[in-house]
């Protein structure tokens, strides 16, 4: 066990202890991760809210989309397609959407509002990768299905608030419940592989409703935020000891 004596530990040896807790903390990470998410204002034909959650690792970037927002009205609120872009186009040479390009529950909502929710199905959403973009998306030819939902009402447990675009709606069950996962695969890929540019879509028609996202802060980063503010304020307190 390691034990310290404050009068004898001089401020060199503080910074360095902060320099060795941060290498530590940076070599020790196997994958990078990134959340986005839409604005708390966000709204179709009614209120929306959806998740991005990116894990960059070696060769392969997993991405899963998750609509958030509960007891949804109209489809135009399900999440139909998402865009984003890495900090290089040499990162995707000889990348490639895994087929199926998404996994999920199935969900359908029936004309009296309940739902039944079936095991996980494979729904071969749309893929394009160009340059350092990157665009999924449910959309097709005619009334698409698979678009992603969020849960039902929370009181009642069904979709209460569901119109004739969810309820009973053939042409657009069943959906996927709650989220759905994506998988890009490519040689050029790293665990260091940056994520920007996130949009989302809503709705069956392509680019009707586009909102573009709001990173949030990584918890790594938040942590070594935190350890620098411990760092300095260790700092600052040795040196007061010192000066006394």
């Amino acid at each position: 066990m390691l034990h310290l004596s404050m009068r004898r530990f001089a401020v060199p040896s503080l910074v360095a202890l902060g320099f060795t807790l941060g290498s530590a903390m940076c070599s020790s990470a196997q994958a990078g991760s990134f959340v986005f998410v839409t604005p708390a204002d966000a709204t179709t034909s009614g209120p929306v809210s959806a998740e991005a959650d990116f894990t960059t690792a070696e060769g392969k970037i997993t991405i899963v989309l998750k609509n958030l927002q509960s007891n949804i009205g109209d489809v135009a609120q399900a999440i139909s397609d998402i865009k984003f872009s890495v900090g290089s186009s040499s990162e995707l040479i000889g990348a490639a959407v895994d087929s199926p390009a998404s996994v999920g529950k199935e969900v359908t909502v029936a004309s009296n509002k309940t739902y039944s929710v079936g095991s996980s199905a494979e729904a071969d959403w749309n893929s394009s990768i160009v340059a350092n973009s990157v665009h999924l998306d449910a959309l097709g030819s005619g009334q698409p299905q698979h678009l992603i939902i969020g849960g039902p009402d929370s009181t009642t447990n069904k979709y209460a608030a569901a119109g004739g675009s969810i309820a009973g709606n053939g042409p657009h069950n069943p959906f996927l419940y709650e989220s759905a996962t994506f998988v890009i695969t490519g040689d050029n890929i790293t665990a260091n592989t940056l994520i920007k540019d996130v949009s989302f879509s809503f709705g069956t028609k392509e680019g009707e409703h586009v909102i573009p996202s709001a990173a949030v802060p990584e918890p790594s980063s938040l942590l070594l935020g935190l350890a620098g503010i411990g760092l300095a304020g260790a700092v600052k307190f040795a040196r007061r000891r010192q000066a006394a």
